[in-house]
This record gives C-alpha cells, structure tokens and sequence, in this order.
C-alpha cells in the first residue's frame, strides 16, 4: 500500500484557519447553508423562501439574510446564515436544487489591500462588473466573487481547492 500523505497535505481543520498581514486578514467563513440552484431561476425564486437579492461580480452582498449569487444565465448559488428550507431534487416548474454547503469552501478577504490581492489573482476589470460571480482567480476555474462590504471580498471555491487557494493567500506579501 502507498503512502499518500507524502503527497497530500492533511486536510486543513478550517474553523481557526487565519491569515493576518499588515492591513488585511484573511479568514474562511463557515456554517453558511448553500444551495445550486439550476434552471428556470425566476419559478426558482417564486418557491423557494426568502431567497433575497442576486449579486455578481464585485457587487456588495448583504448578508445578514439570504442572497442568490449569480453564476450563469440558467445556474446561481443561494446562501443564507440560516437554514434552508427547500426539496433537493429536479422540480416540475423547471428547475433543481441540490444542498452545497460542505462542497463550496468561503473565504473572506478584508481590508484595504483586498482589492488589489483580487486583481492580482484574475484578469477581470472589477470596475466594469459583471452579472455573474463566476471568474478565474489564482488559476482555478469557476471561484465566486462577490463583496460582503466595501473592503471585504468573499470567495466561494470548490472545497477540493481550498488548501490551494488558502496557500496562494498566505504566500501574498501586501
């Protein structure tokens, strides 16, 4: 039998996990409930309770309550502090929801440096904005982007990459 821990990292115990630089930390943000939710989004919205507002990239969530994250025309990632109440599965109005709360790790990135720390990692002008959340940041595909205040970024990354992504913020300097 090989062993794989010479090659694989353990995964991180992220509840105390903490970057702090000069000017910005860095920190994952858990008990969050996540949703997908894929299809006829607006029928989506109509059933499922309090799905709040939608935000996109570098939009400023509000997240004292739910909030949809827009990924796609057809695709969009529902979040709340709380619980959610809805049916997994495909629904006949036209649309699905599957539970993603363990599959999506969040990162929130604050203070001043924030932004330029974002710039660095994707192409996107986050000056020009975009209804989808969906960018390429630090080289993976696919990571959410969105604000939660003007000087706080959050990161929404497939949890298999968190490790990744969680070294390329501690290697940042700024």
């Amino acid at each position: 039998m090989r062993d794989f821990a010479a090659k694989w990292t353990a995964f991180p115990d992220w509840q105390d996990a903490r970057i702090a630089r000069e000017g910005w930390q860095a920190h994952v943000v858990t008990g969050l409930s996540q949703v997908m939710v894929s299809g006829h989004l607006e029928k989506a919205w109509k059933a499922l309770p309090d799905s709040g507002n939608e935000v996109g990239l570098w939009q400023v969530a509000s997240t004292d309550s739910s909030y949809r994250v827009r990924i796609a025309r057809d695709r969009a990632l529902l979040v709340s502090p709380d619980p959610i109440d809805f049916e997994a599965g495909w629904q006949p109005e036209g649309w699905a929801a599957t539970p993603a709360h363990d599959a999506l790790l969040v990162i929130e990135i604050q203070g001043m440096p924030a932004e330029e720390i974002v710039m660095e990692a994707t192409s996107v002008n986050l000056d020009e904005g975009s209804p989808s959340a969906s960018v390429r940041f630090a080289g993976l595909n696919g990571v959410l982007l969105y604000r939660t205040a003007p000087n706080c970024a959050r990161l929404h990354v497939e949890a298999s990459y968190g490790p990744y992504l969680w070294r390329w913020l501690e290697s940042r300097k700024a």
